[in-house]
């Protein structure tokens, strides 16, 4: 009964902390504040990436993972980025240019980016992984290079198509996470020591605090691949995992973080909606004289929960009813 608890226990900390990145994510998109970006970008999208590292097939036969791609990612990606929706009422209205340019847009990865990224990223992880023989350590050698090899061909425009070169640097990330979770059993009690948090914290708050002073109004960005320093940054991800890892794991469950992992074990619709509702939340405050064209931190986080919540309920709802469209399994 004890080892049911433990293992409860360890997912609601898992959904916990896929929410916190999905929260970060929405709320970067909503707070524009370069500081703040310097604060959370290291952690928003890496961490993403780290944790649906966990979840990657690596040991299934390649039929079966891509077959497993398709049903995680690209049905939910073509359902809830409303694809079919915008591309049909732009042909009914004649407007053949604009369904055009929108469906290539979509195929190509120009939006909706992180899902056409992460596939690829998926893919090499995979390929890398067995190319290997299954060496953990060869892995996460070539998925270091992967990471410099992004950095270095971010410019070179056809890697633009399904944004390859931030994949290649998401492969550390997702490759990161794998071997955190094949091995979680036994890292786990480094991670959850008090020293370990604070030590984590302090080199963290240092190298953000180093950014701002030595690289003014230069950003670790994730999407455009955009590393100032990568030593730096890489060490800033990866204590402000363990940050993160350290918080999540220590929560008590209860209602509230019952009510949070719900959102964690949707975040795929919660990133294809957001940017939807979020627009039609800022219109409503807008309206209500909350904002201009910019929100202070204070409403934008009131927006990201909002848009947090409706995102969440739908993709609960949609789970009930047609849980495919959602990329999970039938309740049996």
């Amino acid at each position: 009964m004890s080892n049911t608890n433990s293992i409860k226990k360890r997912e609601e900390w898992i959904d916990l902390l896929r929410a916190l990145a999905m929260f970060l994510v929405i709320l970067g998109h909503v707070y524009e504040n370069d500081t703040f970006y310097q604060f959370i970008n290291p952690i928003k999208m890496p961490l993403f990436y780290f944790l649906s590292g966990f979840f990657i097939g690596l040991n299934k036969d390649f039929k079966t993972f891509i077959q497993g791609l398709i049903y995680r990612l690209i049905i939910p990606w073509v359902v809830f980025s409303l694809f079919p929706f915008y591309a049909i009422s732009y042909v009914i209205s004649g407007n053949w240019e604009k369904a055009f340019s929108y469906t290539k847009d979509f195929l190509l990865g120009q939006s909706h980016w992180f899902i056409t990224s992460f596939i690829i990223t998926n893919i090499l992880c995979y390929v890398l992984f067995h190319a290997l023989r299954k060496n953990e350590v060869l892995t996460l050698i070539a998925s270091l290079v992967c990471f410099f090899l992004g950095i270095m061909l971010r410019d070179v425009e056809v890697l633009n198509i399904w944004t390859m070169d931030t994949a290649l640097t998401g492969v550390l990330f997702a490759m990161s996470g794998k071997c955190f979770f094949i091995h979680k059993d036994q890292i786990m009690d480094g991670y959850n020591k008090l020293l370990t948090f604070v030590l984590s914290l302090i080199v963290y708050g240092v190298l953000v605090t180093v950014s701002l002073i030595f690289y003014p109004g230069q950003t670790m960005d994730f999407h455009s691949t955009s590393y100032y320093n990568p030593v730096i940054c890489l060490v800033m991800i990866f204590t402000g995992i363990t940050c993160c890892i350290y918080v999540s794991s220590r929560l008590k469950s209860n209602k509230l973080t019952g009510l949070i992992s719900v959102m964690g074990q949707n975040t795929l619709v919660v990133y294809l909606l957001n940017g939807i509702i979020v627009a039609q939340l800022a219109k409503v405050f807008r309206r209500i004289g909350l904002g201009t064209n910019d929100f202070s931190l204070l409403i934008s986080i009131v927006i990201t929960v909002l848009a947090c919540i409706i995102c969440t309920i739908v993709s609960v709802v949609f789970g009930k009813v047609c849980p495919i469209l959602i990329g999970k399994k039938k309740n049996k």
